[in-house]
């Protein structure tokens, strides 16, 4: 709507920005469901957490581009770096451009393998959880 208000031309790939936001709203739900459970039986997480989420904006490619590290540097740090697909499944269609398969690839697995990881620390230990709060 926005995009539209500004008179920029909304072309198609500017479109996976819907499909992607569904699957970072997605993955968000289970990261929180789990860090929450985590935190709560072990209360020094939260800080732990906080430290390398700071640590891990820095080295992921949020206030840089992956084209200013170079080709070979980039295969080997940006490219396995998982916060790097997340950015990129959102940056890559509002500038215009389709992600790449790769990134669509890594962000539906960790998807599946952290609400299969979820489910099964929650169906573990439910009946925990009250007397950790």
């Amino acid at each position: 709507v926005v995009a539209i208000y500004a008179g920029v031309r909304v072309r198609w790939p500017m479109l996976l920005a819907v499909p992607a936001l569904v699957l970072i709203w997605v993955n968000g739900v289970w990261a929180a469901t789990l860090l929450g459970m985590i935190v709560a039986r072990y209360r020094d997480v939260r800080q732990v957490m906080m430290s390398l989420l700071q640590i891990l904006l820095f080295v992921t490619p949020v206030f840089w581009s992956p084209d200013q590290v170079g080709r070979r540097f980039g295969q080997w740090f940006v490219t396995p770096n998982l916060l790097f697909h997340y950015v990129d499944i959102l940056r890559s269609p509002l500038l215009g451009r389709a992600p790449a398969v790769l990134t669509w690839e890594m962000v539906l697995l960790s998807t599946i393998a952290g609400w299969a990881i979820t489910f099964w620390t929650y169906s573990r230990f439910r009946r925990r959880l009250a007397y950790w709060l």
